[in-house]
């Protein structure tokens, strides 16, 4: 039997000694305020879906419940807090199942009237309240079975009905009618001297579950009925599902229009409370997890990975702090744990692999769609536009605003974004419309596990491992059906592709040998299993720290000179003025030449379009283009030295031409 737990249940946390996240301060500040403030009041738990509202919800009971409260002056003593407040604990999910919305909002109303008349001595009082609900049933529900729920609360269809359940007439079905049966009930309690009851506080728990109109009713209901002294209200609930719940009402939020879903909520909320995940502890928590739950890291050694080191950087890169997310984090690492024990625990990379199946895991809940593709190409680091144009479906080079949003992106977060795999990421996520807002925290996690994780592996180890941590981590993934554009290769097939990549550079390798050029004298530092798309060389002779040239297995721009660091004017002065050499390049090169690039871009390039009589988007690396792969290598052993030649003597003329060049 294993010493460790095998899963962590995914359930809110019950009491003050299973606080793993340091929510114990909120609730008990929290539970202060509730004791002293003045009511009728509601608080307003903010926080997104598993951010731990629950949790503190139960920790604000149990300290309300042990809580030592001093007796009135008509009493002596002190009693707990368990007697002194009535708490009520309503989740409103159990009173949705299975029933209508009116009949939902009904039976939350009844259980709490249920709950109040139990305390002694409101027998009469509640009984006269359970009446004023019958009767407001009947009007709800007469509503309800003509016209849709928005109705209820007075708009469009039944709206004359509405006005009189929210307290419009002064009938018997009315909310009113309902209120003063409620406060009859509580002064009853107050001034019955054998109840120590001083105060009701009422838990409604799981709103966000419900639908966003639904919440919404159940919200301004709560509001016109329990408007009475002495209750208090804890709502677990964002301000965002209000919103939502609010768009039939005021339309879609606008800056025109966002006060009115402010003052909606302010009318509901008289104190919000957004949940301090931020603030979480979180090294701690995932420590607690991994090392104590579950057992996944064990030694010294894998346990500083976790404090402030590089796994809770992925988390925050990631799942950040919601308490939900994590749990089911570390249930998939248990399971994987479990299965692929002797794999985890080998001697050779057990921590790099542990990390690697953590790293993806974290993807996997928070970036989904990049693990699918990842699983269809898992060598990311040699992603490059062939890979891009399958799964987007072309090149989109006149596509000006994806063009425009990666220069400023690059503007902004140059690091995130410059390497060739980085664009091209940026590329498919853009064009897929895949999370565009979270595009940065992605590239950083691919980096994390390239640079940190993987770090200086030859490219065949990096797919090896990629390829053994997703075999593991694919167990927990849930995948969609994929886009048609996908190419979904096999493992078989990617094997091809990486053997078919080595073949055709080791080609290239033996065909420029020799050749005086920049792919020459770099020729031995070509690793003999290098199977990116692309190979890239900085010549040490044309500004060695500020341009490059790039060869494809591509044959739509199978020859490109990129600018790839220092000042943005300087490169596109520069790259205006090889403008003016594109007679002499296109003559030596004999093929057409094509610039892109803008004043504000962060790259610049002059691209060499294929020589005559061989077609776009051919596959060089496909052995059975072999003759179309001979005649472009020959084509750059034969050109590449006269342009570098032209490029060199401008380069030397660069500090006259840029001064007269006005751009």
């Amino acid at each position: 039997m294993a010493e460790y737990k095998l899963s962590v249940a995914d359930k809110p946390v019950s009491g003050l000694l299973e606080d793993k996240l340091g929510n114990q301060k909120y609730a008990q500040s929290l539970s202060k305020f509730i004791q002293n403030c003045q009511t009728p009041l509601t608080i307003g738990i903010q926080g997104e879906w598993g951010s731990g509202k629950t949790s503190l919800l139960n920790l604000i009971r149990e300290d309300l419940e042990n809580a030592e409260v001093p007796q009135d002056k008509r009493k002596k003593g002190v009693i707990t807090g368990k007697d002194a407040y009535k708490i009520i604990w309503i989740n409103t999910w159990e009173h949705a199942l299975l029933k209508s919305p009116e009949e939902c909002l009904l039976s939350i109303i009844e259980e709490i009237i249920s709950a109040i008349s139990k305390v002694d001595g409101t027998w009469n009082a509640g009984t006269k309240a359970k009446k004023a609900l019958t009767n407001l049933a009947k009007g709800a529900l007469r509503v309800g079975a003509g016209a849709a729920l928005a109705t209820t609360i007075g708009y469009g269809k039944g709206a004359e009905l509405a006005d009189e359940l929210v307290g419009g007439s002064d009938s018997d079905n009315s909310v009113k009618a309902l209120r003063n049966s409620l406060r009859e009930i509580i002064y009853t309690i107050k001034e019955r001297e054998q109840n120590p009851v001083d105060r009701f506080v009422v838990f409604v728990d799981d709103l966000d579950r419900l639908d966003p109109n639904i919440a919404v009713q159940i919200l301004e209901l709560l509001k016109n009925i329990f408007d009475v002294e002495h209750s208090i209200f804890v709502l677990a609930i964002d301000y965002q599902v209000v919103v939502k719940g609010l768009r039939f009402k005021f339309g879609d939020p606008t800056e025109e229009n966002e006060w009115e879903f402010r003052a909606f909520f302010d009318k509901i909320i008289q104190l919000p409370f957004m949940m301090p995940m931020s603030t979480y502890t979180l090294d701690d928590y995932i420590t607690h997890m991994l090392c104590e739950e579950i057992q996944l890291f064990k030694n010294n050694a894998e346990k500083k990975l976790i404090s402030g080191g590089i796994l809770t950087k992925i988390v925050r890169l990631t799942i950040g702090h919601n308490p939900r997310a994590l749990k089911r984090l570390t249930n998939a690492l248990s399971l994987i744990n479990i299965y692929n024990k002797d794999l985890l625990d080998r001697d050779d990379n057990s921590t790099e692999i542990k990390q690697l199946v953590f790293a993806l895991i974290c993807l996997q809940i928070s970036f989904p769609k990049i693990y699918e593709v990842l699983l269809s190409n898992p060598n990311f680091p040699s992603w490059d536009d062939e890979f891009s144009n399958r799964l987007t479906g072309g090149p989109h080079q006149e596509d000006v605003g994806l063009r425009t949003s990666l220069d400023r992106a690059m503007q902004i977060h140059e690091d995130d974004f410059d390497e060739d795999w980085e664009k091209v990421l940026f590329k498919i996520v853009w064009l897929k419309n895949w999370q565009k807002n979270r595009l940065v925290e992605i590239s950083r996690l691919l980096s994390v596990i390239k640079d940190d994780i993987l770090g200086q592996q030859v490219e065949e180890r990096i797919e090896r491992l990629m390829k053994e941590a997703l075999t593991m981590t694919s167990v927990t993934a849930v995948i969609s059906n994929f886009d048609n554009n996908m190419s979904q290769e096999t493992e078989d097939t990617n094997t091809t592709v990486i053997k078919n990549r080595i073949n055709y550079w080791r080609e290239f390798s033996k065909v420029l040998r020799g050749s005086q050029t920049v792919f020459d004298t770099n020729i031995k530092n070509i690793n003999n299993n290098h199977f990116a798309g692309y190979l890239v060389r900085k010549h040490d002779d044309i500004l060695p720290d500020q341009l490059q040239f790039v060869v494809s297995t591509g044959s739509t721009s199978p020859l490109k000179l990129e600018s790839y660091s220092g000042d943005l004017k300087t490169h596109y002065k520069r790259f205006q003025y090889f403008r003016t050499l594109k007679a002499d390049l296109e003559q030596v090169s004999g093929s057409k030449i094509k610039f892109e690039g803008t004043e504000d871009s962060t790259k610049q390039q002059l691209i060499f379009l294929p020589p005559e009589g061989v077609k776009n988007r051919v596959k060089l690396d496909d052995p059975t283009n072999r003759e179309v792969a001979a005649t472009i290598h020959e084509w750059i052993k034969s050109i590449l030295p006269k342009v570098e030649s032209i490029l060199q003597r401008a380069v030397e003329e660069e500090d006259t031409v840029l001064t007269k060049i006005n751009v």
